[in-house]
């Protein structure tokens, strides 16, 4: 999966209205971390991947782990939605 997470984030990487990233869940430095990130969102496994507007969860994707499953998905519900702050977070997380 994480391969295709990789690609799903390249795929976005120019768009002003998805955002997708990953983060480190054992990461423990402090606030503004992976773990951090993780706990707040009080993610129970990884990988987990969560989706939302503007840093809030708006609910966990069940679908398909590949490239294209994950793309056609981002595109079906948040296609044109302007300064989504959506953020997909693999192999550890998502927000």
């Amino acid at each position: 999966m994480h391969a295709d997470m990789e690609k799903v984030i390249s795929h976005y990487d120019s768009s002003s209205s998805v955002h997708v990233a990953t983060a480190q869940c054992e990461s423990n430095s402090g606030s503004g971390t992976g773990k951090a990130l993780c706990d707040s969102f009080n993610l129970p496994y990884y990988p987990y991947i969560i989706y939302g507007n503007s840093g809030t969860k708006s609910g966990e994707y069940n679908g398909a782990r590949s490239y294209a499953d994950m793309v056609s998905f981002i595109d079906n519900h948040y296609s044109g939605v302007p300064a989504t702050d959506l953020k997909f977070c693999d192999n550890k997380v998502v927000v």
